[in-house]
């Protein structure tokens, strides 16, 4: 299952080649909870058909044809992509909090102490030290808050919906398209 885009890109690498539009696989995904991240990793095809020659045998893997995979790094309209890492969308939502805030002032105090003169005896001697006052207070800040229950339904549709949102941005809504 996967879209295609039409959209004119050029392959930043050895082949350079050039195609008018492409067919975009999700080939993993993963739900990192701790991060509140969905990473997808999709795949680049000249077409749909280019993409289907996977094994059945993992053995057979080394063997396989990838003529038909585009590099993940291409240039469209003037400026250079590169997707050849995962895409990261948040699952989050932002929240306000209350969060702590400290600050501290300083101010000369004059203060005595005990000191002994040439003959030994007690005599009160005074100085001037610089004493911190340490101030609390709060303020109310955006915060991103992982929510993984975003997801509703099937991860994996999930996962398409907003890879495909993300090309969309990218080359306008009517140019990507299921092709199932």
């Amino acid at each position: 299952m996967g879209f295609i885009v039409t959209g004119s890109i050029t392959e930043n690498g050895n082949l350079n080649r050039q195609v008018d539009s492409f067919y975009v696989r999700i080939e993993n995904y993963t739900l990192h909870k701790t991060t509140g991240d969905l990473v997808v990793n999709s795949t680049h095809y000249i077409s749909k058909e280019s993409s289907s020659g996977m094994p059945i045998y993992k053995e057979d893997y080394v063997g396989l044809d990838a003529s038909g995979m585009l590099i993940n790094q291409f240039t469209y309209n003037g400026e250079s992509y590169n997707y050849a890492y995962a895409l990261e969308f948040p699952l989050t939502e932002s929240v306000q909090v209350e969060q702590t805030t400290y600050s501290s002032s300083f101010a000369d105090q004059v203060v005595e102490y005990v000191d002994f003169n040439d003959d030994g005896d007690e005599v009160s001697a005074y100085r001037t030290e610089s004493i911190e006052t340490i101030t609390t207070g709060s303020e109310m800040v955006t915060k991103a808050k992982i929510n993984i229950n975003i997801i509703t339904g099937s991860m994996f549709q999930y996962a398409y919906k907003v890879a495909k949102n993300h090309y969309k941005s990218l080359f306008g809504a009517s140019n990507v398209n299921d092709l199932i």
